[in-house]
């Protein structure tokens, strides 16, 4: 018991203040008791008062509202933009559904691109039907069999869309 208590004390050690606070506040309930004595042991080491609840509630919006998005910023300002100039080149047949697709994808790609560069709730939302749309189309021609489009669909699901589903699910309080 000595050798986790060492442990969990070395991580509470590198927790910010803020994060110690919310831990034995509004997050104790996801630690053991063991864990929450050694949390406010830190506190006390520090000289920090431990918070009261509605101060750490207060604490642990300001941390959520502080999540990176370095992702968001890539995916907003390189990726959208490169995919688009992509597209340009016919990937796909020159039929008239063909152009269709391409321009109807390349408007909701610009549509996205705005929404998330301005921060817009429809534009976060918008990216969710964008997100699955690139994972069946991937998937499609990515393959010219059924079945290589259901493993492909399978395959860009879980590498692409579920990553980036819960990323932006993460991040829906950035939007407005």
């Amino acid at each position: 018991m000595q050798v986790e208590d060492d442990v969990v004390r070395q991580q509470m050690a590198r927790c910010t203040d803020n994060e110690l606070r919310i831990a034995v506040t509004t997050d104790a309930a996801n630690y053991h008791p063991e864990a929450l004595v050694i949390a406010r042991e830190e506190l006390a080491r520090r000289g920090i008062e431990e918070p009261k609840p509605a101060e750490a509630e207060a604490l642990k919006l300001q941390q959520e509202r502080d999540i990176p998005v370095r992702w968001l910023k890539f995916y907003t300002y390189i990726r959208l933009p490169i995919v688009m100039l992509l597209s340009l080149f016919p990937f796909f047949d020159d039929t008239a559904a063909g152009i269709t697709l391409f321009v109807t994808l390349n408007a909701v790609r610009v549509l996205v691109l705005v929404g998330l560069h301005r921060r817009t709730l429809w534009g976060w939302k918008l990216n969710f039907p964008y997100l699955a749309t690139t994972v069946l189309l991937s998937a499609w021609y990515g393959s010219s069999t059924v079945a290589g489009r259901m493993i492909g669909v399978l395959v860009w699901s879980v590498l692409w869309g579920v990553p980036n589903y819960l990323y932006f699910k993460r991040r829906r309080h950035l939007f407005h």
